[in-house]
């Protein structure tokens, strides 16, 4: 009965060929003292021998060796092993065990003499199998034979020398070749070595004196790095968690007697670290739960290696779902992940990736992704993990995460945004004095609040932020701004943001704001100017710092010159710009730049329609006014008591310190008259002669769109030689000896959508032919076709 449990019992224990060996090395391992060494070794190509050493073999260790189930380290926390079952896996694999210890040998051989039939057993062996209807087998696995040197194989005597002191279990493999390369197959895996509490070095050997070395090496950071045959294998951040057990978690028939009484226990988390110290996941068979040597478990999908005193089932291949004490195991795990983040992230090393290791939830359904799923939730409540950027660990309820990086010390700090968030965006918020930590996306998933990008436009458009902010913070915001502008979220919204302040204390964007000329307002009269102004600190600033002035004026912001002022003031309005109030004001402030030089002569052209004052008081534009004889017009026509509201009003002459000449020129300028001679008339032009004109010209030509005028000629005073006799004389003379004949008979060209239609009269050519404003020598207005005169051949035409 007992050989046949044992022989079941080896057979079915462990079916992977690496589980016995990892049996082995874990056996070295609670027998050694820290920092030890480790030999695997295949020799004469039928042996495979595990020795260290360590502590040799006692009466007690033997005395377990010959008995199931009796271990003697049940009670010790500092063993790996406690069910007495691992070195049966031995016997599965083998039918002939040599334990060496410190110079002494015994051996567990099937087929040795000593077992032989016994004829105090009966009188031969074929007759009791018949009597007790089963095969004799004896149990060899439990009978140790003391074992001379010279009854040792050759070979193994070889390999010991000069070790005197090794401690080894020597097998002889029934299948060499699947030990063999599963034995290779931990040198691609040798982290699995990493959780073993003493041993740091494995030595590797097969068939030869040649041995390859496996290092474990904790450097000073606390970090491990696996080196093998000198090669850089992989590299490790490391925590071991000391954990109270609470009296339920103990509850469990299962545990061994040091787990029952067990007050802590610890659970050692581990992560992958690349060549460049990036945290990155273990995935596939890496990903293994440990029980100090790796189990078969790799369906949680955890990002780290998770090492712990977890309940196995006698293989250690797998460890018992339905076990209150893993799961109390596993409710923890991610309360000493988040805590172990919150440790890390305090390391400047570590600070920017710690939150790398955040997992997520486990997928599958089992009693332990069940209660690690509910501890995520829980423990990021609880455990204080996000950093803030005072290096303080807060919860992810006292956190938020600014996405803009504007509460940056440097930047507009920490308080404005805060009291925005709080006034606005959670009222009910339990966020810290220094909520902004680290903008990870990882946090997201904790519904962590987030200060983006939209609700950073809400504060610095809102009263109270613009009320609250002052010069200083607003100098630090423009500098890293200036500092971070190709940064490619704040480079794609530095026009859009708002964040120069005026000189009634508002954010603005730089394309709202204006630089006064100089660094001084403007002296533009206008009651209802509202535009903003750079306040006047940050203006005495910006003369310090050309740089960045430079760059804001890149993005828009002007300096208000006066033919700033004009081009988005004046000229858009140009036709009800001007009012009683503000029209002396206007033409002298304008006149003054002109003097200066600081407006050019075509922008005073664009004016033309600006109204000025004429001799009745009344508000006129420019190109319908002719000087009065204050300014010496070229052509005086005071003689004829022409309407008053075509004269421009001598005040300015009054008003404007200045020669008269200089202020002529700048009414020249805005196209005032002061001789008959061809002018434009606007296509908007509301004037009798104009409007019917053009109406003649197109009557007939109602299928065509947007018809417009090429040269749009006319004469000043036109429409009064219809009416008056002396001024008609006067005027027809001095138009047929002054102005070229070829102008005057010129072609008008007609024009649709950008191309000439047709060629027809200009309007004095039409106009002298449809009117009567021609003066005879009977003192009568006529049309020039009703008059014969040579000299009116040059205005009109044969007739």
């Amino acid at each position: 009965m007992m050989t046949r449990s044992l022989k079941s019992l080896s057979n079915d224990l462990y079916t992977d060929p690496l589980r016995f060996v990892y049996e082995l090395v874990q056996n070295c391992d609670d027998a050694c003292q820290p920092k030890s060494i480790v030999r695997i070794a295949i020799v004469d190509h039928r042996y495979l021998i595990v020795g260290h050493n360590g502590k040799p073999f006692d009466r007690e260790d033997v005395q377990s060796l010959c008995d199931i189930g009796c271990s003697t380290k049940g009670e010790d926390m500092q063993k790996t092993g406690y069910k007495g079952l691992g070195f049966k896996a031995v016997f599965g694999k083998s039918d002939y065990i040599l334990i060496v210890s410190k110079g002494e040998y015994f051996r567990f051989e099937a087929n040795s003499k000593i077992f032989q039939w016994n004829p105090k057993w009966g009188i031969n062996q074929m007759t009791w199998e018949q009597i007790n209807n089963r095969k004799f087998e004896f149990p060899w696995q439990i009978c140790p034979i003391w074992t001379e040197k010279n009854e040792i194989p050759e070979s193994i005597q070889k390999w010991l020398l000069g070790q005197s002191d090794a401690v080894a279990t020597i097998i002889r493999l029934k299948n060499i070749e699947e030990t063999q390369n599963a034995i290779r197959q931990l040198t691609d895996q040798s982290h699995v070595f990493m959780f073993l509490r003493n041993i740091r070095t494995v030595r590797f050997s097969f068939n030869s004196s040649n041995e390859t070395s496996l290092n474990i090496t904790i450097l000073r950071d606390g970090s491990v790095k696996v080196v093998y045959d000198w090669h850089f294998i992989s590299h490790w951040l490391l925590c071991t968690c000391n954990i109270d057990v609470p009296d339920n978690a103990r509850n469990d028939f299962r545990l061994p007697e040091k787990l029952q009484n067990a007050k802590q226990t610890e659970i050692i988390l581990a992560a992958k670290i690349d060549r460049n110290d990036n945290i990155g996941s273990v995935k596939g068979h890496n990903n293994a739960l440990f029980a100090y040597l790796p189990t078969k478990i790799i369906t949680y999908d955890l990002p780290i290696l998770v090492n712990a005193n977890f309940l196995t089932n006698a293989s250690r291949e797998h460890i018992h779902t339905d076990s209150v004490w893993n799961q109390f195991l596993f409710s923890r795990i991610p309360h000493e992940m988040l805590k172990w983040i919150g440790t890390l992230g305090k390391q400047s090393k570590w600070r920017d990736k710690a939150l790398d290791l955040l997992s997520n939830h486990i997928d599958i359904k089992d009693n332990l992704a069940t209660k690690y799923n509910e501890n995520c939730s829980n423990a990021a409540t609880e455990v204080p993990f996000v950093l803030n950027t005072f290096n303080k660990l807060l919860k992810v309820s006292e956190a938020a995460i600014d996405v803009t990086g504007f509460s940056s010390t440097d930047c507009i700090g920490n308080d404005l945004i805060r009291d925005f968030i709080l006034r606005t965006i959670s009222p009910t918020s339990h966020i810290a004095q220094h909520p902004f930590v680290h903008n990870s996306r990882r946090l997201r998933k904790f519904n962590i609040l987030v200060f983006d990008w939209d609700k950073c436009l809400d504060m610095l458009n809102s009263d109270d932020f613009q009320m609250n902010i002052t010069t200083e913070q607003d100098i630090r915001f423009i500098i890293y701004l200036f500092n971070n502008q190709h940064q490619q979220q704040i480079e794609a919204r530095l026009r859009k943001l708002p964040f120069l302040m005026d000189h009634m204390g508002k954010l603005r964007m730089t394309k709202e704001i204006f630089v006064p000329s100089h660094f001084n307002n403007t002296d533009w009269v206008e009651t209802n100017d509202i535009d903003p102004y750079v306040h006047d600190n940050i203006m005495l600033w910006l003369q310090t710092e050309p740089l960045i002035f430079k760059w804001l004026k890149s993005l828009g912001v002007m300096e208000k010159t006066d033919e700033i002022f004009i081009n988005q003031k004046i000229i858009p309005r140009v036709h009800n710009y001007i009012t009683l109030e503000n029209a002396l004001p206007t033409v002298k402030k304008l006149f003054n730049s002109f003097q200066r030089g600081e407006i050019c002569n075509d922008l005073l052209h664009k004016l033309n329609k600006l109204k000025l004052f004429s001799l009745e008081n009344t508000l006129v534009s420019a190109d319908e006014l002719y000087f009065s004889d204050e300014y010496l017009p070229r052509l005086s026509l005071s003689n004829f008591h022409l309407n008053t509201t075509k004269f421009l009003s001598p005040i300015y002459l009054n008003e404007i310190n200045n020669i008269p000449n200089k202020i002529k020129e700048f009414f020249l300028l805005l196209n005032v008259q002061e001789d008959i001679k061809l002018i434009r008339f606007s296509e908007d032009q509301h004037n009798e002669i104009v409007s019917a004109y053009r109406f003649k010209q197109t009557e007939n030509l109602f299928q065509y769109n947007s018809l417009q005028f090429q040269y749009c000629l006319t004469l000043p005073f036109l429409d009064i030689t219809q009416t008056n006799y002396d001024f008609a004389l006067y005027f027809w003379q001095h138009v047929i000896h002054s102005i070229n004949n070829n102008q005057l008979n010129e072609k008008e060209t007609l024009i649709c959508n950008q191309q000439q239609l047709r060629k027809i009269d200009n309007l004095p050519y039409w106009f002298v032919r449809a009117r009567s404003c021609i003066p005879t020598t009977t003192k009568q207005l006529l049309k020039s076709t009703d008059v014969f005169s040579s000299d009116l051949k040059l205005i009109a035409g044969d007739l």
